[in-house]
């Protein structure tokens, strides 16, 4: 039998808590497993139940999403956290995704997003929406400030880190930039090399802090 993925929602809004517990029901695979309105009582509650992935919103009383994950690493370091907020500016997706926050959606997503996100997170991958990776994109700066580092990465890597981070396949990257795999492949060990890192989160933070997109 397979094991549901245990799901954890903390929002201050009662009506958003009540219509995410109906249609996380008809998501296969999820179970809610508790849900809280502020992030002191969500720290509380944790402590008694199992939990792989936390939605919540960026803006809760008490501590905001962002600090609520900063605390989650010391409490609860496995537990993954996916920010669902209408918070969309650059400024504070690049202040989640630096305090360690795996996944990041627009409350407009879509409840297939919503699904693909929740099953990323917990096989220990990242997810990071269109709307979300759009919204860094326009926010970088001009291409000779882009790089601190010694070797540039080209904007069709940059394109191809922004796939990356929406969890596509190497296929899916060929598809929708029309190159081949083998071409995609490239790219990705080139941007593992240029950068130095071992794995797609580690990819996307390192990028992030450095104004990448």
């Amino acid at each position: 039998m397979t094991t549901s993925v245990k799901i954890f929602l903390v929002d201050d809004h009662t009506i958003f808590i009540e219509s995410m517990t109906m249609l996380l029901g008809t998501i296969e695979g999820v179970e809610l497993v508790g849900t809280a309105m502020a992030g002191n009582e969500a720290l509380h509650k944790l402590s008694f139940c199992d939990v792989q992935v936390l939605i919540c919103d960026y803006l809760i009383p008490q501590m905001d999403g962002v600090q609520l994950t900063l605390s989650l690493r010391q409490t609860h370091p496995n537990v993954k956290v996916l920010i669902l907020t209408t918070r969309e500016d650059a400024e504070g997706i690049r202040t989640a995704i630096q305090a360690g926050v795996k996944g990041y959606l627009s409350k407009k997503t879509t409840k297939a997003e919503l699904q693909k996100a929740i099953m990323s997170l917990a096989q220990g991958n990242t997810f990071f929406s269109e709307t979300v990776m759009d919204v860094l994109t326009q926010s970088l700066p001009q291409e000779e400030k882009l790089f601190p580092h010694n070797e540039a990465l080209t904007r069709r890597e940059i394109e191809v880190i922004r796939l990356i981070a929406r969890e596509m396949t190497g296929l899916e990257m060929a598809q929708e930039l029309n190159l081949s795999y083998f071409t995609i492949e490239t790219h990705r060990r080139n941007i593992f090399r240029k950068l130095g890192v071992n794995s797609s989160f580690a990819l996307i933070k390192y990028a992030v802090q450095h104004q990448l997109f």
